[in-house]
């Protein structure tokens, strides 16, 4: 919301997941929360849906909503987690080399922080998120799209 605001980008995409929870979905809520949080930018907020579970399955879901939202588009900015960013920006850049790409981290206290070695969430975290980059970087990178 701050990138919109502060002009680096003219529409902003949220993605959010489309399972139910207590019978409502992620998107339901996000959308209800845009309302609420930036009233006076929500022609300019836009709520993609998405079904995968994975940064690469999401990034084409997301892409479907980005042709309809922003047809001309040619850069694009990926904000996500900060422990996320490596591996988020390299999938991005090879699953959708269309668009010039730029990545920002959003602070996720909850499960990661500098000092990541002194939290047992924040170390599980770095561990899960180093075996997915290297698989990225070893396997699934090199797959045919």
């Amino acid at each position: 919301m701050n990138l919109l605001r502060s002009g680096y980008s003219q529409e902003l995409i949220l993605d959010a997941p489309d399972w139910v929870e207590y019978g409502r979905t992620s998107s339901d809520l996000a959308r209800e929360y845009i309302q609420t949080i930036a009233p006076e930018n929500a022609s300019h907020l836009h709520v993609c849906s998405f079904k995968g579970d994975s940064t690469l399955l999401e990034l084409r879901e997301v892409t479907k909503c980005v042709h309809t939202v922003a047809p001309g588009a040619k850069t694009a900015i990926v904000v996500t987690s900060d422990y996320h960013t490596r591996r988020a920006l390299s999938v991005a850049q090879q699953a959708l080399p269309e668009y010039r790409w730029s990545v920002a981290a959003a602070p996720d206290v909850q499960w990661f922080g500098a000092a990541w070695w002194q939290h047992r969430e924040w170390a599980k975290t770095t561990l899960t998120e180093w075996q997915k980059l290297c698989w990225w970087m070893i396997i699934d990178k090199h797959k045919a799209p």
